[in-house]
């Protein structure tokens, strides 16, 4: 925590220079800039997004990605470099005075930037929901073609259902009837959960198990058993979805420490692989075609994967997580979830009690932005998020688990707002 506390510190000293440095009056007589790092022969308020963008970022395009002294990282010593270099022209002979930009989170389609922490009220808590299921574990969306009719699932380790919620999930009155007694789900409680919303299909998985039961949406009838590999007496087996450039889906099982890989849409088993670090929950990132596991007991960081199992990299770490890394969701650019750009928040709930952080990082850099934290919210374990636009939650939704006993649901409008920032247009 002392390295992210000094890179705080860093990037605030760097602002405050920003605001009351003003930069003398100066001879435009260069050619080549060396803090012009979209090369459009000026020195200005875009070299400085770039820089932003990249900051504290290994990189080795030098000063493309805001790299000005071609060190291979984006520092405070590179904005000192544009600082003396702002509002320079090539070629230009006007001298004069001016000063450079102040930097602002407030308005739409500004890229995502550190903001160290954020508090979400009680009042500001859209809804806390307690249903059928006892010691809940994960979260899951589907997004009706009208809003009206979505639906929410929460799994439940210690009773052998999935609670099921109408839109708004707001209150007792909003329960479904839970999914329960059927030949799939005969163990004991149920763990991950995931939705294929383009095939309507709802994958959950069993406790003590080896088995995948899958479920028509909306009917919630079983339309298939996927049997897994796996061996032994998993307690904890989740669920990931990634799908592939060719139009394949793969359909991700993790049993502690093996990750098994299965076509969606049939069942079939195509291979399996062994992540770097422990793990339970996972994401696959479409636009990316990766899957982030994070290392659940070893706070050591979120670990990428491609689609077959091969290890990528790594980000966040013990600098950033103080208990364990638990469920893990993107929020996607644009905000109306209907396209992805490759832009937006990646959200891994840090499992502390007596109040959770949710680590947020850059889903382009991987960087850490800073930590939400939500009144009454501790030891969280799945997450989800639904962008689905509707009149009590018009840029999406997200839900997290409070305590293994209720689920909690902020509006991301509140989120946005607060943070003074939103997806890059």
């Amino acid at each position: 925590m002392n390295l992210l506390r000094n890179k705080y510190c860093l990037l605030s000293v760097i602002f405050l220079l920003t605001i009351f440095i003003v930069k003398p009056a100066v001879n435009h007589v260069l050619a080549v800039l060396p803090a012009d790092a979209n090369s459009d022969g000026k020195v200005d308020g875009l070299d400085y997004v770039i820089w932003l963008n990249n900051y504290n970022q290994t990189v080795a395009q030098g000063a493309i990605k805001g790299d000005f002294d071609n060190s291979g990282l984006v520092d405070g010593l590179d904005y000192v470099i544009w600082l003396n270099n702002y509002d320079i022209a090539g070629l230009s002979p006007t001298p004069h005075t001016t000063n450079p930009p102040t930097p602002t989170v407030s308005s739409p389609g500004t890229p995502f930037r550190p903001f160290i922490s954020l508090n979400i009220s009680s009042s500001e808590i859209a809804f806390n929901v307690n249903g059928a299921g006892s010691n809940i574990d994960s979260i899951a969306f589907w997004e009706a073609p009208d809003p009206a009719k979505s639906l929410m699932f929460v799994t439940s380790k210690s009773t052998n259902l999935v609670e099921v919620w109408n839109y708004p999930f707001k209150q007792s009155a909003d329960q479904l009837p839970p999914i329960q007694n059927n030949s799939c789900m005969n163990s004991s409680g149920t763990n991950g959960v995931i939705v294929d919303q383009e095939d309507d299909l709802l994958f959950v998985t069993t406790r003590y198990g080896n088995r995948v039961c899958v479920f028509g949406l909306p009917g919630l009838n079983l339309v298939r058993t996927v049997t897994t590999g796996a061996s032994g007496s998993w307690d904890e087996p989740n669920l990931a979805l990634l799908k592939l450039g060719d139009g394949q889906k793969n359909l991700y099982i993790s049993y502690n420490s093996k990750v098994y890989i299965h076509n969606a849409l049939t069942g079939a088993a195509i291979s399996q692989f062994t992540p770097q670090k422990g793990l339970e929950t996972m994401f696959g990132d479409n636009f990316y075609r990766e899957i982030y596991i994070p290392d659940e007991a070893g706070m050591s960081g979120i670990y990428r994967y491609d689609s077959s199992g091969t290890f990528k990299g790594s980000f966040g770490g013990s600098s950033v997580f103080n208990a364990d890394e638990e469920g893990i969701w993107v929020y996607s650019c644009p905000s109306s979830g209907t396209g992805d750009n490759g832009d937006g928040l990646i959200i891994v709930s840090d499992q502390l009690s007596p109040v959770t952080d949710f680590e947020v990082f850059n889903r382009k850099t991987k960087e850490h932005l800073g930590k939400i934290n939500i009144n009454g919210v501790s030891n969280t374990d799945g997450i989800s998020i639904s962008q689905q636009s509707s009149p009590l939650y018009p840029k999406g939704l997200l839900a997290v688990l409070n305590n293994d006993s209720s689920v909690t649901g902020v509006g991301w409008d509140t989120i946005f707002q607060k943070l003074g920032m939103a997806c890059p247009n």
